[in-house]
């Protein structure tokens, strides 16, 4: 098959199957360009290919360091709790998503303090915390808390900010504000599915040694087998990176102009990557696969990533095939 053969059958599988979930979203051809064969030692060609993924990583965050790993987002999550986390502790309550990491910092016995406030709590809350914990982007009912008002809240409190950036990776703002943001190589990033990663600073002096896999060095080191294939799937998504996410906002955009009447959430609180109403929606396409989120909603979530292969030629179409359920 050649390239444009490739193409099509691409184009075609996704139009098949279109998606509304948060991640992974729909197949583009520069994942399928990106993949060889690879190894995590004695490969140069893959350690090039991880190199510039990791520098894009770096730039996206702000951040000088990047920890890269097999796993989902919440493995992730769960690497930096029980890694960067001391002292008292503040998670902010915005969803099941937040739940978990609550449940994660819950594991931890040696913290002096562990408090779980939601939103209109925090803000009546005195004295200092030396960690807030949040998820900026609660794909559950598709909320959405800016990174810069985490952080006032970290100014306030005196506080180090790690953040659950797994939904906001790549599409919202200002996640260079937090000290440690936790994601993976899907949703946002329009990679396939199967890296981790931690962004952060200063090599932490905390390490789990009450799992190996769970231990930071085990990662740093490189001690087990790499995401090499989801690495090699995100290098050439880099140079089209905005076009798909252009995607992503005419779908977006459409989806909220069709739907304007059914939003319970102000737009601002409305994240990039999915969209809640009020409402049942179904598919006219019965191999569409809708959004059935983890925690049960009265309405719908709608996810807008099922375009991004079609990069700046995206037209939304994706929104016609939505409809209210009868």
């Amino acid at each position: 098959m050649n390239i444009l053969g490739l193409k099509r059958h691409i184009h075609r599988q996704n139009r098949l199957k279109p998606v509304f979930t948060p991640g992974p979203g729909s197949i583009n051809i520069e994942n399928i360009f990106g993949l060889g064969p690879a190894f995590g030692r004695g490969d140069l060609k893959f350690q090039s290919q991880k190199l510039i993924v990791e520098n894009w990583l770096k730039e996206l965050t702000g951040k000088q360091r990047i920890l890269t790993f097999q796993g989902s987002g919440s493995m992730s999550c769960e690497i930096a709790i029980n890694t960067f986390l001391k002292g008292r502790i503040l998670v902010i309550n915005t969803g099941f998503y937040s739940d978990r990491l609550f449940k994660m910092a819950s594991t931890r016995s040696d913290l002096d303090s562990i408090q779980y406030a939601t939103l209109n709590e925090v803000a009546n809350l005195q004295g200092t915390f030396d960690w807030i914990v949040s998820c900026s982007v609660e794909t559950s009912i598709a909320y959405k808390i800016n990174i810069s008002s985490l952080k006032n809240y970290a100014n306030k409190f005196k506080s180090k900010l790690l953040v659950d950036a797994t939904a906001s990776i790549g599409l919202e703002d200002d996640h260079s504000l937090a000290d440690v943001l936790c994601f993976s190589s899907c949703k946002g990033l329009f990679g396939l599915t199967g890296a981790g990663f931690i962004a952060f600073e200063d090599i932490p002096t905390l390490k789990n040694k009450t799992s190996f896999y769970m231990d930071f060095d085990t990662h740093l080191n490189n001690m087990v087998t790499g995401p090499y294939h989801a690495i090699q799937s995100l290098v050439n998504i880099i140079p089209y990176h905005h076009e798909m996410r252009y995607a992503v906002k005419i779908n977006k955009d459409k989806f909220v102009k069709k739907f304007i009447n059914q939003l319970p959430h102000e737009l601002q609180s409305q994240p990039m990557i999915a969209t809640l109403v009020n409402c049942k929606l179904t598919s006219k396409n019965s191999d569409a696969v809708l959004y059935l989120p983890r925690k049960p909603t009265q309405g719908s979530v709608i996810s807008h990533l099922g375009e991004t292969y079609l990069k700046n030629k995206a037209k939304g179409k994706l929104v016609d095939l939505l409809e209210l359920e009868s």
